[in-house]
């Protein structure tokens, strides 16, 4: 069984996801809410360079806060910075 944590993308994630793989998590979901935190991106490729194999997960991406060749940047540029450590989630919001 894998178990995960979520975390804001906050400038601490990296410190905090560094605790979760020593502590066997499997994965990191963070919030896509750009209002409320930082970027979520820059959160998964801090946690991606800083770690060695626990995988980030966007949860849940909202399509329409970002512009849509933005968000398939982003995605590719983090798949090839640590390939097949990241999982999405895409919904609507509120």
């Amino acid at each position: 069984m894998k178990i995960s944590c979520a975390l804001p993308p906050s400038p601490d994630v990296l410190r905090l996801a560094k605790i979760a793989e020593r502590l066997g998590y499997g994965r990191v979901w963070l919030g896509d809410s750009p209002l409320l935190y930082g970027d979520i991106w820059i959160a998964m490729a801090r946690i991606l360079e800083g770690t060695e194999r626990i995988g980030t997960g966007a949860a849940v991406l909202v399509p329409h806060l970002r512009h849509v060749v933005a968000t398939a940047t982003a995605i590719g540029t983090i798949e090839q910075l640590a390939p097949g450590r990241l999982e999405l989630a895409l919904g609507t919001g509120f």
